[in-house]
């Protein structure tokens, strides 16, 4: 069973913001561009295309500790996020960091390339071209017990909007007729999931 965050948002600050004191202090002491945060770097992003504001690490994070909290309850989880183009598999095995502030050090040093992780690795896996049910508030309603005629489920890492990833092969399917929080969604398939589709 793999779980896909696609699209995450999250992205290095470019390297304009160095005209700001905080983001030239940060770059010279770590010797890297810290990632842009939704929470500290709103006086920046104002100035910057939407499309370009990959500023919120907090839904990747809060999304990946719930995912793991399942690990040993679910055989097989495989976990995936993507930045596009890349994707990136997770060891489910290792764990995860509570603290944001390491945590998005991790992510830094991955998106710069300076290093690889013990435990986020880039895949070799096409997400985009697999079967797989992509889960948006605009797909059809399952009844819960289909879930295990599936290995693959899409999750948006988005901020806002939509996924921008194309899934040519995927069933849209809704959890709820509300938007979902990344993490509300997560819980609530995989609780689906281990009542449902392990008894299948």
């Amino acid at each position: 069973m793999r779980v896909i965050i696609a699209d995450a948002a999250i992205g290095l600050s470019p390297n304009s913001w160095l005209k700001d004191p905080q983001i030239k202090k940060y770059q010279l002491q770590k010797k890297r561009m810290p990632l842009m945060d939704g929470s500290k770097h709103q006086h920046l992003l104002k100035n910057l295309d939407k499309k370009k504001r990959l500023d919120r690490p907090d839904i990747l994070h809060f999304g990946l500790l719930t995912i793991l909290g399942y690990q040993k309850l679910i055989a097989n989880l495989e976990v995936f996020f993507s930045v596009p183009p890349i994707t990136y598999q997770v060891d489910i095995l290792t764990r995860l960091p509570r603290s944001q502030s390491r945590f998005y050090g991790i992510l830094e040093k991955l998106l710069a390339q300076e290093t690889t992780s013990s435990f986020i690795s880039p895949s070799e896996l096409k997400i985009e071209e697999m079967s797989c049910i992509q889960f948006t508030k605009k797909g059809m309603s399952i009844v819960p017990s289909h879930f295990s005629d599936y290995e693959n489920f899409v999750f948006g890492g988005f901020s806002s909007g939509g996924i921008r990833s194309k899934f040519p092969n995927a069933i849209k399917v809704k959890l709820s007729d509300q938007p979902l929080d990344l993490w509300t969604a997560l819980s609530n398939f995989l609780n689906q999931y281990m009542v449902h589709g392990l008894k299948s």
